[in-house]
């Protein structure tokens, strides 16, 4: 499996709207969430991708005065390699709550966040991918610590690849 952490933005509706839409080369079909906080049978209309954007800039919206530098929305993409084929909805559920839990970015009461997984068909090149998108600001307005994330990142998804049996 491969972790790409992007870069974080401060736009959440044009993450929602490029992550929800056709994408750069059109290839984005039968878009929908497969695990988060923010969950919706079919977020393809225009009022579903506004509430997804408002659900998940909610934190932000609660606490002003908490700032992040480079922006308050972490976007995430896990991806197979083209070889290992296409994971089942339920299974990307698994491994993307897995991921945000090992993560720390979910936890009980004021210690979560708002995040989505959104599955949109394979890549260009054929693999199957699922983006990540949370808002690094928790219900009771601390940040979620982004202190090494990418070392952190890695070995998450090290330890997903044998649990699951997927290719690195």
């Amino acid at each position: 499996m491969i972790v790409k952490v992007c870069k974080r933005v401060t736009n959440t509706r044009g993450m929602v709207q490029y992550l929800m839409g056709p994408g750069k080369d059109r290839i984005h079909e039968n878009q929908h969430t497969v695990a988060g906080t923010i969950m919706y049978a079919d977020p393809n209309s225009t009022e579903l991708r506004r509430q997804m954007t408002a659900d998940l800039d909610l934190h932000s919206k609660l606490h002003p005065k908490v700032q992040i530098k480079g922006g308050n929305v972490y976007h995430v993409v896990l991806s197979l390699p083209a070889a290992d084929g296409q994971l089942s909805d339920g299974k990307w559920n698994q491994i993307a709550t897995e991921f945000m839990d090992s993560m720390g970015m979910t936890g009980q009461g004021g210690k979560a966040t708002m995040w989505t997984a959104i599955r949109h068909g394979l890549s260009a090149d054929g693999n199957d991918h699922v983006h990540i998108v949370a808002n690094l600001i928790r219900q009771d307005g601390t940040r979620v610590s982004l202190h090494n994330d990418m070392p952190r990142a890695s070995k998450v998804v090290a330890d997903l690849e044998r649990k699951y049996g997927l290719s690195t």
